[in-house]
C-alpha cells in the first residue's frame, strides 16, 4: 500500500482529489489531506525516521513559505518520495524543476492528468522496489539503487554501505541488510556483503572487485562462495579447492590456481 499526502490549502480541491485517488485506486493507497502547513510540519517531523508519504501532491501556494520550499526541505529527508507539484498559474517552472519532481500540474486539473500522474507515479515506486536500498543516516534517508552498491562491512554493529557515489555510515545488522537485497549479494565473509556483478576476480581467499579494492572471503564461507559465484557467472562448478576465477566485460573465464601446500 502506497502513502499519498496531499497539501493543498483549499478544503474542495484537496478533498476532490482524495475522493477521486480513493475511488480509483481503492486499497492500493491511502491518502491524507493537510489543510494547514503547519499539520504537514509536525507530521513530517514526527515520521522522520521513515518517509511521511510515498508520493507527496504540493500546492505551490501552500504554506507562508511557499509549498517549493517545504517540499524541497521534504526531500533533502526522503530521497525515495515521489514529488508532484500543482499550480494555478504555472509560475516558477525553473525553481520546480530544481528539484526534479515526478510531475508538475497546472490548474484547472482534470481526472485523467490526476490518474496518468499518479500511477505513473506508482509505477516508478514498483519499479524501483525491486532495485531499491534505503540507508538512513541521521534522520535523512537515501535511496541507493542496489546495482551502484559496490559491497557492505560490518565492524561491530557500524554498517558501511559502498557505493558509486560514496560511502554511508548507518547501524544495522548486516544479516537484516542481506534480506533486503537481490540475490546478486554475496555474503562471503562475517562482516563482507559483497555486489557480484562488481566482482572482477574471485582469487584464492580474496575478492578483487572492478575498481581494485580487495573483499576477503573467510574459509568456512569459500566453498559456498565460489558455488555461488559460479553459478552467477553461469560456469561448471569447479572441483579444486582454490581456483581463480575470472570476471571480465561480461565474458568469463576460469584459470586453476592451487594453493601451496598447508593453505
Amino acid at each position: 500500500m502506497y502513502r499519498i499526502a496531499i497539501c493543498d490549502s483549499s478544503l474542495k480541491e484537496g478533498d476532490c482529489i482524495r475522493g477521486e485517488l480513493e475511488k480509483e485506486l481503492g486499497k492500493e493507497v491511502t491518502v491524507i489531506v493537510y489543510r494547514q502547513a503547519e499539520d504537514f510540519v509536525a507530521d513530517y517531523a514526527r515520521e522522520k525516521e521513515k518517509n511521511v508519504a510515498d508520493i507527496l501532491l504540493m500546492d505551490l501556494e501552500f504554506g507562508e513559505n511557499t509549498g517549493l520550499e517545504l517540499a524541497a526541505d521534504v526531500q533533502r529527508h526522503f530521497a525515495v518520495m515521489k514529488l508532484i507539484f500543482i499550480s494555478r498559474r504555472g509560475e516558477n517552472a525553473e525553481a520546480v524543476f530544481e528539484t526534479r519532481p515526478s510531475d508538475f500540474w497546472v490548474r484547472p486539473l482534470s481526472k485523467e492528468r490526476l490518474m496518468y500522474g499518479v500511477r505513473r507515479a506508482i509505477r516508478e515506486l514498483k519499479e524501483e522496489d525491486e532495485d531499491c536500498f534505503a540507508v538512513q543516516v541521521k534522520g535523512t534517508v537515501f535511496k541507493i539503487y542496489a546495482r551502484d552498491i559496490l559491497y557492505f562491512e560490518s565492524q561491530k554493529r557500524i554498517l558501511t554501505l559502498y557505493g558509486k557515489e560514496g560511502s554511508f555510515v548507518t547501524y544495522r545488522k548486516l544479516d537484516d541488510v542481506q534480506k533486503e537485497l537481490p540475490d546478486y549479494f554475496l555474503r562471503c565473509h562475517q562482516s563482507y556483503l559483497v555486489n557480484m556483478k562488481r566482482i572482477a576476480c574471485m582469487r584464492q581467499l580474496r575478492l578483487e572487485l572492478d575498481d581494485g579494492r580487495i573483499i576477503p572471503v573467510s574459509r568456512p564461507r569459500y566453498k559456498e562462495a565460489k558455488e555461488r559465484f559460479l553459478a552467477f557467472l553461469g560456469c561448471p562448478p569447479q572441483e579444486d579447492s582454490y581456483s581463480s576465477l575470472v570476471h571480465s566485460c561480461g565474458r568469463f573465464s576460469v584459470s586453476h590456481e592451487n594453493l601451496p601446500a598447508g593453505m
